[in-house]
């Protein structure tokens, strides 16, 4: 990487969208035959522009006209904790030089007065500042101290960063290969004292697409779920990445759930067709410039950044997920059974149970035709506390991805003094983020009603159930009743 001094340096950036190409001075001229002038009031710049096809994109020679001026800007706020500076809409980006200046009154702690610094760009409205160019790029900044000093204080950008078009081809996409940028340096006094410097781009980028995947269901606990799953990597260089995310709900439901992540999750389930839209913002750095007379050092970082679009209809098919809920039903149905001769008292129990669970049953399988998803939760739920749903015999179809297994709602163990920890497949505490009113336990297949030698807590944090007296040798059951 060629170092911002004793020569001039530019950052070039392209939009692929806009279909422009940026360019915005990050020099400090030192050494060079620049490096007396003012740049708060002296520096001036022109650009040209030659395309792959050796046509000039863009030229401009009138230095009374010149593309880059300074141009300051006073700032507004100031927060020592996040070593961050305030400038509505301040232009910048990552990278630019600026030069800052007191106004000969006290220096924001940190920063000297007459000192050339290197944006870092957080929002459009608040930067940090580096100290060199390479820590900009590194998101490094300097340590602010203090609060905003009275009086005016200013940032003044050694250049207002140009933009001109890129040329296209015939399908509207931007020409590919490679770009000569040329930035002329002068000073606005004697447009005979100038700098010139070349810089090679070659833009070679295959734009990617975005794709999505896509699952539903009504007995876990995420009833509609998508994911953006590209991986953006050009060249092996990976992006910095925003998302936006949007499922629209059924016409005849309306409205849509949005999400700046690249997985939506929604506890909404609407049957019918729907449709997903997602976008990913890319900003790739690249390093793959190189400046005409440094062709034999390390070449130059330019960036690139480009708003991919992906739409997708699809159809929410849910009247035969009713059948999820077939083996919790089962599981009901044979337990009662089980007691009809055995236990009288426990059969009417489970009876009334289960005839409560087989109305709900019927009433969810009609929420799902009718596109009614408020309820279609209440009889989930209802369904999943009454059979202490855990099924065992069935997997859900998750479409776009693939089928796997149910999640686990029952931990089944023979345990030893007064704690029990249910693990999951993976050996972890199941029940961390629960609380007592999420989980039904079972002591030697009798429900703990609360008596001495059944009371128990739950530690959310550590998911370890604790008893009331010593269970050694008694076999617990636990079941999650919470989606």
């Amino acid at each position: 990487m060629a170092t911002t001094t004793n020569e001039i340096n530019f950052i070039t950036s392209f939009d692929w969208n806009s279909k422009t190409l940026s360019v915005s001075d990050a020099s400090d001229y030192t050494g060079t035959n620049l490096a007396n002038i003012d740049p708060i009031s002296d520096m001036r710049g022109l650009i040209k522009v030659v395309d792959p096809n050796g046509s000039t994109a863009y030229n401009n020679t009138s230095t009374g006209s010149p593309d880059i001026t300074a141009a300051a800007q006073t700032i507004t706020a100031m927060n020592a904790a996040t070593d961050s500076l305030t400038i509505t809409g301040h232009g910048y980006v990552t990278g630019q030089a600026v030069c800052y200046d007191s106004q000969a009154g006290t220096d924001i702690g940190g920063l000297a007065d007459r000192t050339n610094y290197f944006v870092i760009k957080a929002t459009d409205n608040v930067f940090g500042l580096a100290a060199t160019y390479d820590d900009a790029i590194a998101a490094t900044p300097i340590n602010l101290t203090g609060t905003l000093p009275a009086g005016t204080q200013e940032l003044t950008a050694k250049n207002s960063s140009i933009t001109i078009s890129l040329p296209t081809n015939s399908d509207g996409t931007p020409v590919t290969g490679s770009y000569l940028v040329t930035l002329k340096m002068f000073d606005a006094g004697s447009t005979s004292t100038k700098y010139d410097r070349v810089q090679y781009v070659n833009l070679d980028y295959s734009r990617p697409t975005l794709a999505f995947d896509i699952s539903h269901s009504v007995i876990t606990p995420i009833f509609f779920k998508s994911i953006i799953g590209n991986s953006f990597a050009v060249g092996g260089v990976a992006p910095t990445t925003t998302y936006s995310h949007i499922l629209y709900n059924p016409p005849s439901i309306g409205g849509n759930t949005t999400k700046t992540t690249a997985t939506l999750n929604t506890n909404v389930f609407y049957t019918g067709p729907c449709q997903v839209v997602g976008t990913a913002t890319n900003t790739w750095q690249f390093s793959n410039a190189f400046y005409s007379d440094d062709t034999t050092a390390n070449t130059i970082r330019w960036t690139l950044t480009d708003v991919v679009t992906g739409t997708e209809a699809y159809t929410v098919d849910g009247t035969n997920s009713i059948s999820d809920y077939y083996p919790c039903m089962k599981s009901l149905f044979d337990r009662m059974e089980a007691k009809r001769t055995t236990n009288r008292g426990d059969y009417d129990r489970l009876r009334a149970d289960f005839e409560l669970a087989s109305s709900n049953y019927q009433m969810l399988e009609a929420a799902i035709n009718s596109d009614f998803s408020t309820d279609i939760n209440t009889y989930a739920l209802e369904i999943q506390r009454l059979t202490n749903c855990s099924p065992t015999t069935a997997s859900t179809q998750v479409f776009g991805i693939g089928t796997t297994s149910e999640i686990t709602r029952k931990y089944t163990d023979t345990i030893t003094g007064t704690t029990y920890t249910p693990l999951d497949a993976n050996s972890n505490a199941a029940l961390v983020g629960y609380s007592t009113e999420d989980i039904i336990v079972f002591i030697d297949s009798e429900f703990a009603d609360g008596s001495t030698t059944s009371t128990y807590t739950l530690a959310s944090s550590t998911g370890i159930i604790t008893f009331g007296s010593s269970l050694t040798g008694a076999i617990v059951s636990v079941y999650i009743n919470k989606p």
